[in-house]
């Protein structure tokens, strides 16, 4: 049987339709197709199985955030309605529940697989909720989710892998926007570093260590990771190229 045919597909599909509609800014299509999807999904009787709701709790929510955070980018706070605060607090609210299923599933006995995903849909949505946190003016509490985000990935990936310094990087930036702390987005971001000079080390070779115990990157003497050689390879250029954004940021805010 066709999964169009089947009703016990159809949020799935709508699912689908809706993050294709996200990735290219169509943020209101979206959100009604992930409202479609979740309001199909909780009256076909699917509810009985906590954890297939999860994803369509968190999908939604994460439509209505992208939408709050992209009328935040361009509408000042004067501007930002009411209607938005209403939005951001609902976002919030279908997070929460999502989260709410995935850790129940986790406490429960699961496949590697299962618990895998279960735990990447669980750091989505403690990334989603610290943006929410932070769109409150809730600082401090978004940290704390960030930081929830890091130990989860810290349990799907090695310890040297890109996916790993990608999700130090990504939360550095975060934490620049709801706490403002130079401190703590220079340790997350040299942790990010220091992750990717390891996966570089297996890409390339030696290099010398020069984190020192402050944990200041002396930018000199690394910046040559960061420089393009004819002889690389596109994993060995992309590599460069991530760690070069990472240096600028170090050393911005080393100046600043």
């Amino acid at each position: 049987m066709k999964a169009e045919r089947n009703p016990e597909f159809i949020p799935e599909i709508l699912q689908r339709e809706g993050s294709k509609l996200l990735a290219v800014g169509n943020y209101k299509a979206a959100i009604e197709k992930m409202a479609k999807a979740l309001a199909i999904a909780r009256s076909s009787g699917l509810n009985r199985f906590d954890y297939f709701l999860a994803k369509y709790y968190y999908s939604y929510g994460n439509a209505l955030l992208a939408y709050c955070l992209h009328m935040k980018k361009f509408h000042s706070t004067a501007d930002f309605s009411d209607q938005m605060e209403e939005d951001r607090r609902v976002a919030q609210e279908n997070l929460e529940l999502s989260r709410m299923r995935c850790e129940r599933r986790l406490s429960e006995k699961i496949g590697e697989a299962e618990n895998r995903d279960c735990l990447e849909l669980l750091a989505q949505i403690c990334l989603g909720l610290g943006k929410a946190l932070a769109m409150e003016g809730k600082g401090e509490e978004a940290v704390v989710e960030y930081n929830k985000v890091l130990n989860i990935r810290k349990r799907i990936f090695r310890h040297d892998s890109r996916q790993l310094a990608e999700t130090y990087y990504t939360i550095a930036s975060e934490i620049a926007t709801a706490n403002g702390k130079k401190a703590d987005v220079l340790s997350t971001l040299l942790e990010s570093a220091k992750i990717l000079e390891d996966c570089f080390t297996k890409a390339v070779g030696n290099y010398e260590e020069s984190v020192s115990e402050e944990g200041k990157i002396f930018i000199r003497a690394k910046r040559e990771l960061a420089i393009p050689d004819k002889s690389d390879t596109s994993e060995i250029r992309d590599l460069r190229s991530f760690l070069g954004k990472i240096y600028d940021r170090v050393s911005l805010l080393c100046a600043s």
